[in-house]
């Protein structure tokens, strides 16, 4: 019943959309981030090897793909093409001006690596891995500085001399606004929740005093972003405080719940649209029933305020007070996440039950008569929109 434009290839446009992180690993200058196009390996020739139809490919790599600016940097895959085959493996970032390519041969075993020189390419540079073979393969990463300590456990252990710690990052996600940042030590202290605001520049900072900690303890960093499903890594380096790369794992997306094709509604007050999502719970969405077809005196907009609930479900109350019975409309929550076809039918005609849960919760509806284009969706979710891969 979804039907939204966002597809697998947002993951990528959302992923090219971040700022170079000042100061966040050493070698970052503001503005240093016009690297050349360069091609590793000849992915430009034809191989004379056997290929694969309908071949699958795996990056064998946990996302995100960190790497550092220097030499020899691999990408992993698996693949059921046969062995001998030769696929082209490409890093691109259209923001960061970077596109390598290196080839790689399938081994009995369905394994090759690809090897890469990024040592001109800035830290900080976020980038997609794609393969010639398999368009479903991508990954998303980073490259960090060739010093940059990287933990995958999103631990740290601080320096004697901190007290107070302040952890900077950067989400690389344009629809996460504000992020929950969590300090467990492992230890017997108290674990340090803050809330920040992500700034336009996709970078966070949040400071923690740890001066009751002794010497070497380790700290984990947990970040919890909308979607809920977010992704750290903690890079280090000497003299510098922990920096912190947070990857939305998972698409925001929204679905309307109901039994039929067409979501049906009576002429009258508090007709309930039900939906599910993958948002945080606590998320405001605008969940809107429109009718704009050009030229129409009946045309209207309906709109309503929701908060996520725990369960990722929500219900919105609207007003068809005064639309005639046989009217469709369109009901859309938040910007593209999702849509489905709606219609006014008679008092008389029974409604399907739409199964629902203590937590899902309703908000005030505002009525918006005539012609005009959709209301403004929430802030949470500005300036997510459809990107072609460069």
């Amino acid at each position: 019943m979804l039907r939204t434009p966002l597809h697998r290839q947002v993951a990528l446009a959302l992923a090219l959309v971040a700022l170079a992180l000042t100061g966040a690993v050493a070698g970052v200058a503001v503005g240093q981030t016009d690297v050349s196009t360069v091609e590793n390996g000849s992915s430009a020739v034809e191989s004379g090897n056997p290929t694969a139809e309908n071949a699958t490919v795996t990056i064998a790599h946990d996302e995100p793909l960190v790497l550092h600016s220097a030499p020899n940097q691999t990408v992993s895959v698996e693949s059921n093409a046969p062995a001998g085959t030769e696929l082209s493996v490409t890093i691109r970032s259209a923001k960061y001006n970077l596109l390598v390519s290196s080839q790689l041969t399938v081994s009995e075993d369905g394994t090759g690596t690809a090897t890469f020189d990024l040592s001109d390419t800035s830290p900080g540079t976020t980038f997609s891995v794609t393969t010639s073979a398999d368009a479903d393969a991508e990954a998303s990463g980073i490259v960090v500085n060739e010093s940059a300590t990287v933990h995958r456990d999103a631990t740290f252990a601080p320096a004697d001399t901190d007290s107070n710690v302040t952890i900077r990052g950067r989400v690389i996600d344009p629809a996460v606004t504000k992020l929950g940042v969590r300090v467990a030590p492992k230890s017997e202290a108290a674990a340090q929740n803050q809330t920040v605001t992500v700034g336009d520049d996709r970078t966070f900072a949040a400071g923690f005093d740890l001066s009751e900690l002794s010497t070497g303890t380790e700290v984990s960093v947990e970040t919890g972003g909308i979607p809920r499903s977010v992704t750290s890594v903690v890079v280090t380096e000497e003299g510098r405080a922990p920096t912190v790369y947070a990857f939305v794992e998972t698409l925001p997306s929204v679905t309307i719940r109901y039994p039929q094709e067409t979501v049906l509604v009576h002429p009258a007050e508090n007709q309930t649209i039900y939906g599910e999502t993958n948002l945080r719970p606590g998320t405001e969405l605008t969940v809107e029933a429109v009718r704009d077809e050009r030229n129409s005196p009946d045309d209207f907009t309906r709109t309503a305020n929701v908060t996520v609930g725990e369960n990722g479900r929500f219900a919105a109350d609207l007003n068809f007070g005064g639309v005639e019975p046989g009217t469709n409309f369109s009901i859309r929550v938040g910007d593209g996440l999702g849509m489905e076809d709606g219609r006014v039918v008679n008092e008389s005609v029974a409604l399907p039950t739409v199964t629902t849960t203590e937590s899902e919760t309703t908000a005030t509806e505002s009525d918006v008569p005539g012609f005009g284009a959709a209301m403004a969706v929430g802030a949470l979710l500005a300036g997510l929109a459809l990107a072609r891969r460069s």
